[in-house]
């Protein structure tokens, strides 16, 4: 995976950074669908709502840091869940309510100006929420744009994604 994060941080331009979202293959469908405008913000939780994207900025990306594993295994789950979810972190194990949370994983290049002035998460070093205000509005949602994704790689194993 580390590998992977250098080659498509070295595909991006000096005035962007390279950060992390996972998600599920139910929401890829719908980021990656034609008609998508791209990754929606929250419009509430952590930092008062955003895009919560993951971010560090070794050579080898956030999820060495998470102890990637091929297809989540050994102790990725475990680590991801006590370094992004926190106290809840049990519930992105096998069989917990946000399991299909770490799927699918976006490499997101973003204008570094945004990491710098996005919001941190007490205890979750790796978090940052980019704030809607940067984002772009569109039928009354704030939006990270779908083309601002650099690549995009399924962690399950077996999984199928079927677009439509």
């Amino acid at each position: 995976m580390a590998g992977l994060w250098r080659a498509a941080n070295d595909s991006i331009t000096r005035s962007e950074t390279l950060v992390a979202h996972l998600t599920s293959l139910e929401s890829t469908k719908l980021i990656l669908a034609d008609a998508s405008v791209g990754l929606r913000a929250s419009t509430g939780g952590q930092a008062g709502g955003g895009i919560s994207v993951i971010f560090n900025d070794t050579e080898d990306g956030p999820l060495a840091e998470l102890k990637w594993d091929k297809w989540q295994g050994g102790e990725f789950r475990a680590t991801t869940g006590r370094q992004l979810w926190g106290e809840k972190w049990e519930s992105v194990l096998v069989g917990g309510s946000d399991e299909d949370k770490l799927d699918v994983v976006f490499f997101i290049a973003v204008p570094t100006i945004w990491v710098k002035s996005a919001a941190k998460v007490e205890g979750r070093a790796l978090v940052r929420i980019i704030p809607s205000s940067l984002l772009t509005e569109y039928q009354g949602h704030h939006w990270l744009q779908k083309g601002r994704i650099v690549r995009s790689y399924i962690l399950k194993r077996d999984a199928e994604i079927v677009m439509e």
